[in-house]
């Protein structure tokens, strides 16, 4: 039976942007994100051959972690009420959070993906953390992806991948130190110390009278079908969410080699922007959502090492592409429309005044879940935007002398919100290896085969692109086998 809140030291309240991603799960359109590696065994020694064993390999690097992360440490109670808190747990029972798989070939990984996408938190369960760490051995080559899998509330991407990034660390330190870490024990104590402050906490997010007007008027006061014949018609999928279908997310993947991602990484380099946004034609405006991390735009900055929850998210709306589009033209509008978002004191003051609004939700029991399922139906196609992108960046990065576990490549996947975009790009870089996965729900559309083309799509686009100077979306059509468009 779990524990009820009351026999839960109390952390602190949840905050709004945190309770943001906590009614997401909650209201059942949100479930969870999944950030790891896959590591190659160097020198002589040998894999774990059973779930005892993973344990006590990963039990000294975990305790360290959470202790060091007292966001590992929480759960959330009350987590339906107008004032959901953190709780911390006693300790945390590594045999409830650990699970093995396998597969054939690294790009079955999709398919673990899926499987965890599929698996919520049962956030009123007060017996295992808000978290889960997933071992999964790759019978081709004899590497294994070691998956971290947490619900938003307790982190964002960033703070995922650090995670991710301190536990091959710490695996390493536990293997080459000439006194291993005594404790091999399941049951690991959590941390007592106070989670780092919210977003709220360190900054001003208060809306200005306009931004709150705006908002208000446009997503509150006007009838659905005003609010929708105001905005700009956007594509987001061929079938319209519905939250009451089933929330099925499907997972496609895409790891370029070492030499494709030097080209890429060094063609945007030389065009001075990025290579993600490569959409294909479509006779509709496209609307793509960019997730940006908040930590260097407030002051003091946020430490690198907090986990906590300090992400937004600009729109870039009304994006046409047709036949003649230049996609490095098109790179450059999206790439300066992210610019004015996160490097001018007005777009910076924007986003966080975004997150401000949160404020003027209601406070009452179920309140925010409510809001969020009756939000879909104002929205074209019952979605906010087309494209969703997430971009962690390069990380993982390990000496150049022999390490015991040696990252091979980053994985980085999120549940496809059901009332998000169609598409969710996350990308990651390690070992020089970019990868990048899509997901989407599977009620999007009559098939998948339309949306597993996409990535296929995007490597030979962002190919072709890095290799011609003037590079058009008719040039992108003329080369491709058959002639059709992704979206």
């Amino acid at each position: 039976m779990s524990q009820e809140k009351n026999e839960l030291p109390l952390v602190r309240p949840v905050a709004n942007l945190e309770r943001y991603m906590l009614a997401q799960g909650n209201a059942d359109i949100y479930y969870n994100v999944v950030i790891g590696t896959r590591l190659q065994l160097q020198s002589n020694l040998r894999w774990p051959q059973d779930k005892g064993q993973w344990i006590a390999l990963l039990s000294p690097a975990l305790s360290w972690l959470v202790q060091q992360r007292p966001a590992l440490s929480v759960v959330i109670g009350e987590h339906l009420s107008a004032h959901p808190t953190f709780r911390r747990l006693p300790h945390i029972d590594l045999n409830k959070i650990i699970r093995l798989d396998s597969i054939q070939h690294p790009e079955d990984i999709a398919k673990v993906m899926e499987a965890e996408h599929a698996q919520s938190f049962n956030i009123a369960h007060h017996e295992v953390p808000l978290w889960r760490i997933i071992v999964v051995h790759v019978k081709q080559d004899d590497t294994y992806y070691l998956l971290y899998n947490f619900q938003h509330s307790i982190s964002d991407g960033r703070s995922g991948m650090m995670f991710s990034e301190l536990l091959v660390e710490r695996l390493n330190h536990e293997i080459n130190s000439p006194t291993p870490a005594a404790t091999n024990l399941a049951i690991i104590p959590t941390s007592n110390e106070p989670l780092p402050p919210s977003l709220e906490q360190r900054t001003d997010c208060r809306p200005s009278i306009t931004t709150l007007i705006k908002e208000l008027s446009m997503h509150h006061l006007l009838p659905e079908h005003l609010k929708r014949m105001l905005e700009s018609k956007y594509w987001a999928g061929d079938i319209d969410a519905s939250v009451k279908a089933p929330h099925e997310t499907l997972v496609s993947y895409l790891a370029l080699t070492q030499e494709e991602t030097k080209t890429i990484v060094a063609a945007a380099k030389a065009h001075k922007t990025s290579t993600l946004a490569n959409p294909s034609t479509t006779k509709d405006k496209l609307s793509i959502s960019t997730a940006v991390a908040l930590r260097n735009m407030i002051s003091p900055p946020i430490d690198k090492y907090d986990q906590g929850v300090y992400v937004s998210g600009p729109v870039t709306k009304d994006i046409r592409i047709e036949l003649h589009t230049s996609f490095w033209s098109l790179s450059h509008m999206y790439g300066a429309s992210i610019v004015q978002a996160t490097q001018t004191t007005k777009g910076r003051k924007l986003l966080l005044e975004h997150l401000g609004l949160l404020e003027y939700l209601p406070k009452t029991q179920g309140s925010w879940e409510e809001y969020m399922v009756g939000q879909f139906k104002k929205l074209q196609h019952g979605r906010e935007t087309t494209v969703s992108f997430s971009n962690l960046g390069k990380a993982w990065d390990q000496p150049q002398d022999e390490v015991g576990f040696k990252v091979l490549d980053p994985v980085f996947s999120q549940f496809a919100c059901t009332t998000s975009s169609a598409f969710t790009f996350s990308a990651a870089t390690a070992n020089n290896t970019l990868v990048v996965t899509n997901t989407w729900q599977k009620s999007t559309f009559a098939t998948r085969e339309k949306a597993d083309k996409v990535l296929v799509e995007m490597r030979r686009i962002m190919l072709e692109a890095a290799a011609k100077e003037d590079y058009t979306f008719y040039d992108s059509l003329a080369s491709s086998s058959a002639i059709t468009t992704c979206l």
